[in-house]
């Protein structure tokens, strides 16, 4: 518990990095899908991306990475630890109306925990073995104090989907 406490105060010190830039979120999803390309090919995890390249944010880069990876990285320990035989991992980039939207969906299964939205709660993990309940708390956490936002999940038939919405900034 003490490093979790420590990990979010050097974490929230990495918050404070006010390095806002104009940023295409497409090229940010795919400078995240580049860093984890190695690890989801050794995992035979498909991806498809439906990707609005024209769509431009205001936003620290940073940020938005971090909770792209920690989403990712949990579809990816989902798939290796249920032994998915034909993972797949899709991803979609959208606006509607005011809001950038961001679905990253898998087919691994769902999440378990009831209430499904308490998967965003600290030290609450899908994975008691090997999960801290980190990753997810703090992409929650920058989505709806850095970027005015929701990050919200819900279980489709095949598995999760994780939905990203942020206000767009004029």
């Amino acid at each position: 518990l003490q490093f979790m406490a420590e990990s979010i105060d050097t974490f929230q010190h990495f918050l404070n990095n006010n390095n806002m830039t104009l940023c295409h979120p497409s090229n940010v999803i795919e400078d995240v899908l580049n860093l984890l390309r190695d690890n989801f090919e050794q995992h035979r995890i498909s991806i498809t991306k439906k990707l609005n390249a024209d769509i431009k944010l205001i936003a620290n880069t940073n940020e938005l990475s971090h909770v792209l990876l920690s989403i990712l990285i949990n579809t990816r320990d989902s798939v290796f630890e249920r032994n998915i035989q034909e993972p797949e991992v899709h991803i979609s980039l959208s606006q509607q109306a005011k809001l950038i939207i961001i679905i990253v969906t898998d087919n691994a299964g769902g999440i378990s925990i009831r209430p499904i939205e308490s998967i965003f709660q600290l030290g609450i993990s899908s994975k008691p073995l090997t999960g801290s309940g980190l990753g997810l708390y703090m992409a929650h956490k920058i989505i709806k104090e850095r970027f005015s936002g929701t990050l919200s999940v819900k279980n489709t038939s095949e598995g999760a989907s994780f939905i990203i919405s942020i206000p767009i900034n004029d």
